[in-house]
């Protein structure tokens, strides 16, 4: 009995190196029961395996706050470049009004 809940607590749900699938619904995400096992492999969350390793409360808010930074990276990165985007359609705008009006 003690054997089955420890084997039963090394899921790959409950893994440090498992990350799980979503797909995309109309209004939100519905998680998948498989998803990546290290980035390589893909497998089930019920699965157990040898590569296991816990993911704690600690371990949990790390990774968050790494995929909060990220993402604001992203995002600040992506504004910088719809930035650029909008200044050279704006110039190509006014480039090509302003050789209408002098013809």
């Amino acid at each position: 009995m003690r054997l089955k809940m420890k084997e039963e607590n090394k899921r790959c749900s409950n893994c440090i190196y498992f990350s799980a699938f979503y797909t995309k619904k109309f209004q939100s995400f519905q998680k998948e029961n498989y998803g990546l096992c290290n980035g390589k492999k893909v497998k089930e969350r019920h699965e157990v395996c040898d590569m296991w390793g816990r993911n704690n409360a600690l371990n949990r808010k790390s990774r968050k706050e790494y995929c909060f930074s990220a993402s604001l990276n992203t995002i600040d990165g992506m504004s910088k470049n719809l930035a650029e985007i909008s200044q050279i359609l704006r110039e190509e705008y006014e480039r090509e009004n302003s050789g209408s009006d002098e013809k």
